[in-house]
């Protein structure tokens, strides 16, 4: 388990593509990576100096980020179903409910 300590947008494209940098309070470890991936597309290579991990989830986002580290880039798809913000956070925060500072940031998109 772990939590969210800020969400912040990075960019907005024009074809509203939204990036957002997702700061956890601790490094992502690989069981939560493993299940933010579940039913998505992974490339992890943990031989990497930085253990690299992408994600993808068809029509909803790609979350990339290092093993270990508390920064993760998360692009969310313009076709993104309405829940996807709060799907990954549930799948980031694991079987905890959110707290109120996670809920408040948990409107990532416009």
């Amino acid at each position: 388990m772990t939590a969210v300590a800020a969400v912040r947008l990075l960019e907005t494209c024009l074809d509203r593509t939204v990036v957002k940098q997702v700061e956890l309070a601790s490094g992502i470890d690989e069981p939560t990576m493993r299940r933010v991936a579940d039913g998505a597309t992974l490339q992890y290579f943990p031989s990497f100096p930085r253990p690299y991990f992408r994600i993808a989830r068809e029509r909803t986002w790609v979350v990339q980020g290092i093993v270990g580290d508390p920064l993760l880039r998360v692009t969310f798809s313009p076709l993104a179903p309405a829940g996807a913000e709060g799907e990954l956070l549930d799948r980031l925060v694991g079987d905890r409910a959110p707290s109120r500072a996670e809920s408040e940031n948990a409107s990532w998109l416009p």
